[in-house]
């Protein structure tokens, strides 16, 4: 099982272990001397910090041929270094930790009668409780606290690991140390007294007479269950431990006092205990986790001789003095221990209800409010971890459903079942209303994990509407107006999504003013208005951003681009009145603002942006200038820009396009053609990116006139400005490589609107062999033979209208126009041949139950003009 699948990780990993474990034996021995020279052990250093894998592996390897031992004891050093390296993951270190401890375990068996197993015996029992106890606190969380199942596993085996090799050591150095003492040359030979002396003050009756005491302690509580067997261990602890009360000083002095303490607490010799335990609790050089020990040693002598009611009381005591931040560590432990007493009171005492029992936990939601978010991953672990399968949920707190939803979707992938949880959860009448918000944030976290995006976004959006003052409000807007614009983006077409987007935006504006990122949200619901054409809406959106905003020269451009489209609109609609010399000197105000927001960006991709946005408005106002009759004033703005390479294929095309209806305008249509021609030859790998929306926009503009119902102008506008563009643009198409549909049904589009049927006709013949399904090709096509109108034409296209009327009107604005406009055409065929004339007039009364208004005024008046003559 996986590190990250265990409920006590999100706690592990907000805290760093090592300064709440706090020391380390090598302050009691030298400990740990590797029995190869230090120069070997400084060489594999820096190998590991250099992250050399391959070397090191050479290295050793290159030794074990010479010396198997020594290269044993150096893979031992090399796991080591590798735990102590600050950019090894806590599971690699975990890895090296399991290495380090098989590997000198087969050491140990393959030497049993090497002199140095004892050392090595001791060394294993010391990684044991500095390492592998400490692995995700499961010591701590064991010896204190309600651990999970990995935790105690581990601190079990670890207990049990240092007892066993401490108990080996023991045995072994007792061996080692008399061997030395009858060798023959042991009274005239220093070097093997100094050894002598070394083994018994630093191993025997330092290090391992240490290991033994706290091995023992360890092992009886997390490992042994009857009475007398733990017994014997404890007192085993007292001995061991009380050899070293007068030599050990300082922090490890208290530690080795916190056990003997402990350990007399077991046997019942409480006031003897207190004694010890109160004593750590004042001394000096006490760590913080020795004082918890000790301060939890006094509760379990209370649980011991009076109970756990007393024992809670006496524990509940202790919370105020863990209420801080940095405290976290032990007030979860805390939690811990009062949930297992009010947990047994309950089992014993009907009185006692178990539901409070959660409340340890719960009442952490309430005592730190500044660590929000991971404080709710590790009250969530342990209230996973507290409950069990037996009791109804419906029984305990709300939250104990939400933290198991939460564990489901997170650890196990089952977020069907979590939503399931959690959605009766919210039906539930027994939900608090300050329970209610905790349980839609998660289910908006659980329904976005199974990727149904929309209905998380509204359970957020619900969140933030109906709970404004809970304190995850916020959060929640902004993910569900993140979601649903996200969404928008990839599903531009869905109303579903449309509305949701413009309800959660809404919502942000107005019940959220004071989010540290309202300008960028006033500037997407600007955009977002200006593309549903709300341009009112947008333009008071965007004068809503603050100027000190990243977005501020954004939303100065908008408000530029809105004044020039609204100042070129309203000139048509209203007579008499002239808006362009007011939006012509917004420009002149606006260009040097942006300038200057470009000059003090950092970015270059910013930088960029804003070089854009002055080069467009350079654009709209040589089109300002052109919509006031002054064209050779704009073609002068536009010669500014360099046509080659200019600072944006968009500018470029816009600007393009200004030009020939410049030039159009001075009667100078051979130039425009020449400026096309001159730009194909100067960049024509952009031909396409540049020319392709210059059409487009030419296209719509005669296709606006037609549905205007003015074919004669629209027929002039089109031979005089778009048909020369196409012809120059079929001789670039053909001069290039590659299919580029798109402007070749553009092109095609162009021939049919300019009056070259027959020319758009091979056009979108051509296409149609290679994408015989293409709606537009086959609307482009019909649209051709209906204009041409013999008989046998009009029998070809009655065919295709019969195709694409019979598709959704209701997919989006292209298939409602190919609907309807089909739907037209039939029916004027019959009008035109004589034919089934008797079917037109029902045939519109049918298509008025689909549709009212008959697919909207531009095919109702054709609709009734047909009506009309044929009722």
């Amino acid at each position: 099982m996986s590190m990250c699948s265990q409920p006590g990780q999100p706690l592990i990993r907000w805290l760093t272990w090592s300064v709440l474990i706090g020391v380390s034996l090598s302050r009691l021995t030298s400990a740990q001397t590797p029995d190869s020279s230090e120069q070997d052990v400084r060489y594999l250093q820096g190998l590991v910090e250099l992250g050399l894998k391959e070397v090191i592996e050479s290295y050793l390897t290159q030794v074990e041929r010479e010396d198997s031992l020594k290269a044993s004891l150096l893979r031992l050093e090399t796991h080591r270094l590798w735990m102590n390296h600050p950019e090894v993951t806590p599971s690699r270190r975990e890895q090296h930790l399991e290495h380090l401890l098989n590997q000198r375990r087969e050491l140990i068996e393959a030497n049993e009668s090497n002199p140095r197993s004892a050392v090595w015996m001791a060394d294993q029992a010391q990684d044991a409780l500095d390492h592998l106890f400490t692995l995700d606190a499961s010591g701590l969380t064991s010896l204190y606290g309600n651990p999970g199942a990995r935790q105690q596993s581990i601190a079990s085996r670890a207990a049990k690991m240092v007892d066993e090799y401490a108990t080996l050591a023991q045995a072994q150095i007792d061996r080692v140390i008399q061997d030395l003492e009858i060798h023959p040359d042991f009274r005239n030979d220093v070097e093997l007294q100094m050894r002598h002396r070394r083994l018994v003050e630093q191993e025997r009756d330092g290090r391992i007479a240490y290991l033994r005491g706290v091995g023992g302690y360890l092992h009886a509580m997390l490992n042994l269950h009857r009475a007398s067997d733990r017994e014997s261990y404890f007192r085993n602890t007292i001995a061991s431990l009380d050899l070293l009360a007068s030599r050990l000083t300082g922090s490890l002095g208290v530690r080795a006092t916190l056990y003997r303490g402990l350990a007399r607490g077991q046997l019942g010799e409480f006031d003897l205990s207190e004694d010890i335990l109160k004593q750590v609790i004042d001394d000096v050089d006490a760590l913080p986790v020795d004082v918890f020990g000790a301060r939890m040693g006094l509760v379990s002598n209370e649980q011991l001789s009076m109970g756990a009611e007393s024992a809670l009381i006496k524990l509940e005591a202790m919370t105020d003095r863990y209420a801080h931040a940095s405290a976290l560590f032990y007030r979860v432990l805390i939690a811990d221990r009062i949930f297992l007493l009010r947990k047994r009171l309950a089992e014993m005492d009907d009185e006692f209800s178990l539901a409070n029992a959660y409340h340890a936990y719960l009442d952490l939601l309430d005592i730190y409010r500044g660590i929000d978010e991971q404080l709710r991953a590790i009250v969530f672990a342990r209230l996973v971890n507290a409950s069990d399968e037996d009791t109804p949920l419906d029984q305990l707190p709300a939250l104990v459903s939400i933290a198991k939803a939460s564990h489901l979707a997170r650890d196990q992938g089952e977020t069907q079942a979590a939503t399931a949880m959690l959605v009766r959860l919210l039906e539930s009448v027994s939900l608090s209303e300050s329970e209610k918000p905790m349980v839609l944030f998660e289910l908006g976290k659980t329904l976005y994990a199974s990727g149904d995006f929309l209905n998380a976004a509204r359970r957020f959006l619900e969140l933030a509407q109906k709970h404004p003052q809970d304190r995850r409000a916020e959060e929640a807007i902004e993910l569900a107006a993140n979601i649903a614009e996200r969404q928008w983006r990839e599903h531009p077409e869905d109303k579903k999504t449309q509305k949701l987007l413009k309800n959660a935006l809404e919502v942000l504006l107005e019940s959220y003013p004071n989010l540290s990122t309202i300008d960028r949200w006033r500037y997407a619901s600007g955009k977002r208005a200006f593309r549903e054409g709300n341009i009112g809406e947008a333009s008071d959106l965007f004068k809503q951003v603050s100027s000190d905003s990243d977005l501020w020269p954004d939303a100065l451009f908008m408000q530029a681009k809105f004044d020039v489209d609204h100042a070129l609109a309203t000139r048509k609609i209203i007579s008499g009145f002239d808006p362009l010399p007011s939006a012509l000197e917004l420009l002149r105000e606006v260009r040097p603002l942006l300038r200057d927001a470009r000059e003090s960006q950092k970015y270059a991709s910013r930088r960029q942006d804003l070089k854009q946005y002055i080069g467009l408005l350079n654009v709209y106002e040589a089109e300002l200038h052109l919509a006031s009759g002054r064209p050779d004033e704009a073609i002068r703005l536009l010669d500014l820009i360099p046509m080659d390479s200019p600072p944006d294929k968009a500018i470029l095309a816009q600007a393009l396009e200004v030009r020939i209806n410049a030039l159009h305008e001075t009667d100078r249509p051979e130039l425009a053609q020449k400026a096309i021609e001159r730009f194909l030859e100067a960049a024509p790998e952009q031909g396409a990116e540049v020319i392709g929306p210059v059409m487009g926009a030419l296209l719509s503009e005669v296709n606006w006139i037609r549905m205007g119902r003015e074919p004669d102008e629209a027929l002039d506008l089109a031979r005089r400005k778009l048909l020369p563009l196409a012809e120059t643009m079929q001789r670039w198409i053909d001069s290039q490589e590659g299919e580029h549909l798109s402007l070749r049904v553009q092109l095609a589009d162009a021939f049919r609107v300019s009056g070259q049927q027959d020319r758009a006709l091979l056009i979108y013949g051509q296409l149609l062999k290679s994408h015989p399904g293409g709606m537009q090709l086959l609307f482009g096509k019909a649209e051709c033979l209906f204009e041409i109108g013999d008989e046998t034409r009009l029998g070809e296209a009655i065919m295709i209208y019969r195709r694409l009327g019979a598709s959704d009107p209701g997919l989006n604005e292209l298939s409602n126009h190919y609907y309807w406009t089909s739907q037209l055409r039939m029916l004027q065929i019959l009008d035109l041949t004589g034919r089934n004339t008797n079917k037109i007039a029902p045939r519109i009364r049918r298509l008025r139950q689909i549709d009212r208004n008959l697919g909207g005024d531009r095919y109702r008046r054709e609709f009734e003009r047909l009506q009309n003559r044929h009722s």
